[in-house]
């Protein structure tokens, strides 16, 4: 057999007390030279069992050719410095299969140049108590098995070529230090299978790293390996109580696999594919681990109780995340930092009672990312991620106490259920502050949000809490498309619109909404049975509260100060009730348009064209006070109520454009021109106070009306049209202004001063 063998040399001093002679032939020593054949030596150890050294001398080349010893007793096996011996068959060219086969206790090899042996040193049966140190070893060193109590140091290992340079199985208390070992590409430089109370340190380990299999009780430190980009270079499996810490480790990262009580800690890793991977393993610790320019940081799959802390993982990445915890159940993610990562800086998937706290994440496509049960995100940093927060609840889920600025979309992303979300200060995020989609029984809470478009931004959610929340220099506040959402208490300022919203069963109460650019709640599209109540809205640019094509709608108690229009609503069977109205100029405060809708008990102090703008059918205008506009009612449509109003205004106090409306005890006194202004026919007007108006009481123009019991002293009634009843007023005493009907067929009775 012909080899082609690399070669690679440095040398490590590791001092070890040796007790033989160095000179002359004393008891239990024997000296041998380069005259001496394999055979010489081997007679000479079997004919004298009190040899307890074996020393190989440098009297000439220092070459020992053909070397194949059996070690059948203990005893130490040295050489002077330069003593090289050659496994190669000078007759054959083949190699020779090992130089030392070691089948007895209590054996040192120490000093060698090996080269041209399948393997330079194999075990043949259990032993114990065997030193390999300061050799300079080509090709493998050791293949053995059931040893106890071995050392292997100081060695320097090359050319080894598609095999493990160390190789031991089922052995016990080994260590492996100080070793400059340069291995294969496609091998392991140490191979451990069924081992137990394990030291591998202070190695350098090229082109290859550390398999261990079923083995127990381990400590890996202090090493600096290189190995293959794809391949770990520390590699665990089925392996318990290990301890992995302090390794420099290059193209090549460590990985655990079926494994239990294993801490990995304060390791640099550098340009992996995988730099720290656990799977299917159990009580596992990886901390204050330094990983830079790989594809994944840190990778748990399939694994419970794990802590992932203090560690630090900079990309750039080219594939996969900082942190990731797949399948998992019982992990700790805290106080890493993690930068510069293409997909997530940590991310978490179909795990359960995972808690990630305190790490700083930045530079990433998703900050943080979780999906699963049990889920808690609190009190992390995230700077300049496009997203980020991410979490996919299935089941009671917390996102709080988190600063996350400048995302490229969102801050917080919410998918699932059973989730909160407080606490969190969010700033400069380009899209939305926190973002809902398809999501139900979630809680938002005490967030501050600022300068974002959208501060909390609700996409097909339903069953949802937002209050608290403190939401500033956003487009829009609160954007909500979904069902059964209660959003109150919430301070809402410095937007363009500080709540937008469609959907069903929607409340919003006790909010403060205030300098918005364009609407203070905004209800846009189809919505129904939704509550609007104790909001404070101010200096809104244009309308406070809007409301297109919603139903059912209650709008009540809300204070609107200073706004351009306070209440514009479009749609039936809504009701507008105790609402407070104020400001210093609007061309029309409220402005209803649908059927069947009731306002009513609303205070209208507002310097505008109109208090109350109705169009539509139907509608009730109920026990409102108006002052300050121009005109109190407008009120364009048929069979229209309205009842026990009182109004002060500048010009009309009820203007109606339409039929069969029905005008009852209203008090309509002290207006500029006319106190009731009808157009439209089969109108009842009763009951109605209307005194002291500088145009008429009451003005009327139209057919088959009814006007009676109307208190309108001062400037009286005065009707144009054909068989209208005007019946039982008070109409003052001024002869000029009292009664003032045009027509045919009217009735007129009972009216007096």
């Amino acid at each position: 057999m012909k080899f082609n063998f690399k070669y690679g040399l440095c040398v490590v001093f590791m001092f070890v007390a040796i007790s033989f002679s160095l000179s002359g032939v004393s008891a239990g020593s024997l000296f041998v030279n380069e005259s001496w054949t394999n055979d010489d030596i081997q007679n000479a150890l079997d004919g004298d069992s009190s040899i307890d050294v074996l020393h190989f001398q440098k009297s000439d080349l220092g070459i020992y050719n053909g070397i194949s010893l059996l070690i059948n007793r203990g005893m130490s096996i040295v050489s002077d410095n330069g003593v090289f011996i050659s496994g190669f068959n000078e007759d054959t060219y083949d190699q020779f299969g090992n130089a030392f086969n070691i089948v007895a206790d209590n054996v040192l090899i120490k000093g060698f140049s090996f080269e041209g042996y399948w393997s330079n040193i194999v075990n043949m049966g259990n032993v114990k108590n065997i030193t390999i140190i300061d050799n300079i070893v080509k090709g493998i060193l050791i293949e053995a098995s059931g040893v106890n109590d071995i050392t292997i140091g100081n060695n320097t290992l090359s050319d080894i070529e598609y095999s493990s340079c160390i190789s031991l199985t089922d052995s016990n208390n080994i260590n492996i230090i100080n070793n400059y070992i340069f291995g294969s590409w496609s091998e392991p430089s140490i191979l451990l299978a069924g081992s137990n109370n394990i030291n591998i340190g202070n190695n350098n380990l090229f082109d290859g790293g550390v398999l261990l299999t079923d083995s127990n009780n381990v400590s890996i430190y202090n090493n600096n390996v290189s190995g293959s980009w794809s391949e770990p270079s520390i590699s665990l499996t089925g392996s318990h109580n290990v301890n992995i810490s302090n390794n420099n480790v290059t193209s090549g990262g460590v990985s655990l696999s079926d494994s239990n009580d294993i801490s990995i800690s304060n390791n640099f890793i550098y340009d992996s594919e995988i730099s720290i991977g656990v799977g299917n393993s159990n009580n596992v610790s990886v901390y204050g681990n330094n990983i830079v320019s790989v594809d994944n940081g840190i990778s748990v799959g399939d694994s419970d109780n794990v802590k992932i802390y203090k560690n630090n993982v900079s990309g750039p990445t080219s594939m996969g995340s900082g942190i990731g915890v797949g399948n998992s159940k019982n992990v700790d993610i805290s106080e890493n930092k993690v930068d510069n990562v293409i997909n997530e800086g940590i991310s978490v998937s179909e795990s359960d009672k995972v808690n990630i706290r305190n790490n700083k994440v930045s530079k990433s496509s998703t900050g943080i990312s979780a999906s699963g049960t049990n889920l808690k995100v609190i009190d992390n940093k995230l700077n300049d991620n496009d997203n980020g927060i991410s979490i996919n609840s299935e089941g009671n889920g917390t996102v709080s106490k988190n600063t996350i600025q400048n995302s490229y979309s969102s801050g917080i992303y919410v998918e699932g259920i059973y989730v909160n979300v407080a606490d969190n200060v969010i700033s400069k995020s380009r899209d939305n502050g926190i973002y809902l989609s398809g999501s139900s029984d979630i809680n938002i809470y005490n967030n501050k949000i600022t300068n974002s478009d959208s501060g909390i931004y609700i996409d097909s959610s339903d069953f949802l809490k937002i209050y608290n929340n403190t939401i500033k220099n956003t487009n829009y506040g609160i954007s909500s498309d979904g069902d059964d959402i209660n959003i109150y208490k919430n301070y809402i300022s410095l937007h363009k619109t500080g709540i937008i919203f469609s959907g069903t069963r929607i409340n919003i109460n006790n909010n403060i909404i205030s300098n918005s650019r364009k609407n203070g709640i905004h209800i846009d599209g189809y919505s129904d049975e939704c509550i609007i109540k104790f909001n404070i809205i101010t200096n809104v640019k244009k309308i406070a509260i809007l409301a297109v094509g919603s139903n059912n709608l209650k709008v009540s108690k809300n204070t609107l100060k200073n706004n351009l229009k306070a209440i514009h609503l479009s749609g039936d069977s809504n009701t507008i009730s105790s609402n407070k109205i104020s400001g210093s100029s609007s061309p029309k405060p409220i402005v209803i348009k649908g059927s069947r809708n009731l306002i009513k008990s609303n205070s209208i102090n507002f310097k505008s064209s109109y208090g109350v703008s109705i169009y539509g059918k139907k509608n009730k205008l109920y026990s409102n006070k108006i002052s300050g506009v121009n005109t109190g009612f407008y009120v364009k449509g048929d069979s229209n109520h309205l009842k026990t109003n009182k109004i002060s205004s500048k010009n009309q106090g009820i203007f109606i454009n339409g039929r069969y409306s029905y005008v009852f005890k209203n008090n309509v006194n002290k207006n500029r021109k006319n106190g009731i202004h009808i157009f439209g026919s089969f109108n009842k007007v009763i009951k109605n106070t209307a005194n002291n108006n500088k145009g008429h009481g009451i003005k009327l123009t139209g057919h088959v009306n009814k006007i009676k019991g109307n208190i309108a002293k001062n400037r009286g009634i005065k009707v144009n049209g054909d068989k209208n009843i005007v019946t039982n007023n008070k109409v003052g005493k001024s002869k000029s202004h009292r009664l003032c009907i045009y027509g045919y067929k009217n009735k007129v009775k009972g009216n007096s001063n």
